[in-house]
């Protein structure tokens, strides 16, 4: 199996209802939370709380990206830009 089989079958597993379902629940939440509130006591240990404001930042965008409560936090590989609609004009 080479790398393209590979990937293609990863991204028709990630499109799939159950696991779509999966990530949207309330454990794959709470994993989510637990994981970003530890890199980010990690973080803040490792700069002795120099960037704690930042760091604090850094988590909770991360968090309104990759958590639940953000109905755009679910895309598809394809999808990369992160944007709901076309890109704004300058």
């Amino acid at each position: 199996m080479g790398f393209d089989d590979l990937a293609r079958k990863a991204k028709d597993a990630f499109q799939s209802e159950k696991v779509q379902q999966a990530l949207r629940s309330e454990k794959a939440e709470t994993v989510s939370d637990t994981v970003l509130e530890k890199a980010a006591g990690m973080a803040d240990k490792a700069t002795g709380g120099k960037y704690e404001q930042q760091i604090a930042g850094a988590r909770n965008m991360a968090d309104t990206k990759i958590g639940t409560d953000n109905p755009s936090s679910l895309q598809t590989p394809d999808d990369e830009s992160g944007q709901d609609g076309p890109p704004a004009r300058p």
